[in-house]
């Protein structure tokens, strides 16, 4: 059987324990399978961005899971092959690691970032498509069969376009790659999507950001290319809720909130005062975030925990929060520039 992971995004805004958590629960459910893991596929993005140094000590909290994960044959680690995403991501960060994971006992990987095929000891035909941009020639590589496909970028089918294509990107027919493959799982795009032919988005396994509202899930390949789902019980929820009165956001907000949670208010003018008396109470609280849809004009205007005054008052959070109801002008920044050489001079 094989393993695949798509778009960790180390340094997001995950809770690191959500993040090991999820790779244990997923390892373990591979340990527990009937076939022996012959491979784990990092479908590309492991990283978000250029890290800093404590998300780097993370990082290699993470990825030494990942290689030492004793999914293989009595207990062994199951080689690893790493994808390379999209280079904002990446951010050539693969090097820092890559050298000192080769020097470890018992890790098996491979990294690539550019399109390549290669055979797995166990006689699978396995062809690589990193995210590279510009004009590629792939028909060399297209006009063979494989076992396995996985790489990382937007794909679209005859029936689906989930992902939105940058003009210098490449785009990859699902539809041509289920042709000439047995399953082909790509990374890249946030949400699962089955294309058919045994053609798959994997999405993320975890949860980061609102609008993600698909179940995040990790996939397997058994021996006969059947690809089974696994939900990711660590994938926290990330929940919207529409708010018609203070009595419902007071009964809301008075429950615990582990959850990021996103109050969608529709409220009358006169009763923007005593909302944002209820929110004051909870300003420092991560987890929650507002939108108001006033009674007025039903504009929407995302306003964050930090944003909600105090009823006794803050002058000028109060001047900001007047001239954004009464005119829907943002002066925020401009306010605070003026703020800021006020208080250096």
């Amino acid at each position: 059987m094989y393993g695949f992971i798509a778009d960790l995004h180390i340094g997001c805004n995950i809770k690191n324990e959500d993040i090991m958590n999820s790779i244990e629960f997923y390892f373990d459910v591979i340990r527990k399978h009937s076939e022996i893991c012959e491979q784990i596929f990092v479908c590309g993005d492991l990283f978000d961005h250029k890290l800093n140094t404590d998300e780097l000590i993370f990082a290699s909290d993470v990825i030494l899971r990942i290689v030492c994960n004793q999914c293989g044959e009595n207990g062994k680690h199951a080689p690893v092959t790493f994808i390379h995403g999209t280079y904002s991501h990446d951010q050539e960060q693969y090097k820092i690691f890559i050298p000192l994971i080769e020097a470890i006992t018992g890790v098996h990987i491979r990294y690539l970032e550019e399109c390549g095929s290669f055979t797995l000891h166990n006689g699978a035909r396995v062809l690589c498509i990193p995210q590279e941009y510009g004009n590629i020639d792939y028909s060399s590589m297209f006009n063979k069969e494989y076992d396995i496909i996985v790489g990382h970028g937007p794909m679209v089918s005859s029936t689906k376009t989930p992902c939105p294509v940058g003009t210098s990107e490449i785009c990859m027919s699902a539809d041509q790659l289920g042709d000439i493959s047995k399953v082909c799982i790509f990374g890249h795009y946030h949400e699962y999507v089955n294309f058919g032919k045994n053609v798959f988005y994997a999405g993320t396994c975890t949860r980061w950001k609102f609008g993600e509202p698909g179940e995040k899930v990790f996939l397997i390949c058994d021996n006969n290319w059947n690809v089974t789902k696994i939900k990711n019980p660590f994938a926290i929820e990330f929940i919207k809720k529409e708010i018609n009165s203070l009595d419902e956001l007071r009964e809301h907000i008075s429950k615990p909130i582990t959850s990021p949670i996103r109050f969608i208010i529709h409220c009358k003018e006169n009763e923007l005062e005593e909302y944002h008396s209820i929110l004051n109470v909870y300003k420092k609280n991560k987890m929650i975030s507002c939108k108001f849809i006033s009674e007025h004009d039903q504009k929407r205007e995302k306003i964050s925990m930090s944003d909600v005054r105090t009823s006794n008052v803050e002058p000028i959070s109060a001047l900001i929060a007047y001239i954004s109801e009464k005119y829907h002008v943002d002066t925020r920044d401009l306010i605070d520039v003026y703020v800021q050489k006020i208080n250096k001079e």
